[in-house]
């Protein structure tokens, strides 16, 4: 594959592992980890999902940072691939939830795993919004920056047009 090998050029070996997260209201999930082989210095890339998409789509983007330097760690959001839990009636969850005890959790465990790292905190689509969220709430961030992948923002007085909502 073309992109592949375009890919390929600065790490060889790219070092592939499964991590336990377990969430603060027990709730737990797999994330994984692409890393190149000397990994001390390297950034951190906490790659979070757009809405419904499983964390295995973004193996060949992962692995693909990773041969450029960088370590990079994908999740799911919860209720979908490796997540514990799976809504139902019986089982209610939505974006605080998330936000508050998945986003820390992973946070909290990728800052333990790799202490002084960089980390940076990628947002696709729904998760960027959810990743501006979590960071609005921290105190003391020590997260390098945001990077925000085809994410909306809903602010309303952004938008140029005028529209009419309603009657």
């Amino acid at each position: 594959n073309n992109l592949e090998r375009w890919f390929s050029s600065k790490v060889q070996k790219i070092i592939e592992e499964s991590i336990i997260v377990l969430a603060e209201d027990g709730v737990s999930s797999s994330v994984n980890a692409f890393k190149p082989q000397d990994e001390s210095s390297l950034p951190v890339i906490i790659c979070f999902p757009a809405m419904g998409v499983s964390a295995k789509y973004y193996r060949f983007f992962a692995r693909s940072l990773a041969k450029e330097g960088m370590n990079v760690i994908t999740a799911d959001l919860r209720g979908i691939g490796s997540s514990s839990v799976r809504a139902s009636k019986k089982n209610n969850f939505g974006y605080f939830e998330m936000v508050h005890y998945d986003w820390s959790a992973i946070v909290k465990a990728m800052k333990k795993k790799f202490p002084k790292n960089k980390i940076f905190l990628l947002g696709h689509s729904l998760s960027g919004q959810l990743t501006s969220l979590y960071l609005s709430h921290q105190k003391n961030c020590e997260i390098a920056a945001l990077i925000l992948i085809t994410a909306n923002s809903v602010y309303y007085k952004s938008r140029s047009e005028k529209r009419r909502v309603g009657k």
